[in-house]
């Protein structure tokens, strides 16, 4: 009977143990998901400042155009321009998209907009179809985006109309953000 009685015990023992140790890969689970949840609230943005700063001159860029795929010059100038640094596999981006609209909504007629990405042309039209970018989007070589301290996404920039950075947002846009470049914008202007 005793050795009945310690078998149990140890049973016992061992279905305590691994309880426990579901409880404690649960728990940990639990944290990795509400850190996952953090990194994909709209609220939170990619880790560091953006490179580009307020001042910067964009220098003019030779661009393939995702729509019709032709080579064009991106040049800033006649009037202000919104520049918005987009990547397909990024989830900010896309949760940006429709403040993207909102913003062009209110400042086409004062501004150019365009979104430009490194993803290849078609990669970008395809991404610009999808999410119904209504907009010109480009394909612009990386080494520019690098030497132009845009490399990470998205990125929204104002650029003047002689190609200086007047306002630089990195991180997934929200109403907020929006309105303060429509602003920035339409600050410009005047």
């Amino acid at each position: 009977m005793s050795k009945s009685w310690v078998g149990e015990l140890v049973r016992g023992v061992l279905v305590l143990v691994v309880a426990l140790q579901v409880f404690v890969m649960n728990y940990r689970l639990g944290l990795l998901m509400e850190r996952v949840e953090a990194l994909m609230d709209s609220s939170s943005s990619p880790v560091g400042p953006p490179l580009v700063s307020v001042g910067d001159t964009l220098a003019p860029v030779k661009g393939q155009n995702a729509r019709d795929l032709a080579e064009s010059e991106l040049t800033f100038g006649s009037k202000p321009s919104v520049v918005f640094f987009i990547s397909p596999n990024c989830p900010y981006c896309t949760k940006s998209v429709p403040y993207f609209g909102s913003i062009r909504d209110e400042i086409k007629p004062h501004a150019n907009i365009f979104a430009i990405g490194s993803a290849p042309a078609d990669k970008l039209r395809h991404y610009a179809v999808e999410h119904v970018l209504a907009m010109e989007v480009y394909s612009v070589p990386l080494p520019w985006l690098r030497k132009s301290g845009l490399t990470r996404t998205p990125t929204t920039v104002v650029v003047s109309s002689v190609g200086r950075v007047e306002g630089v947002w990195t991180g997934a846009l929200t109403q907020k953000l929006a309105a303060e470049i429509t602003r920035s914008v339409l600050n410009l202007k005047s």
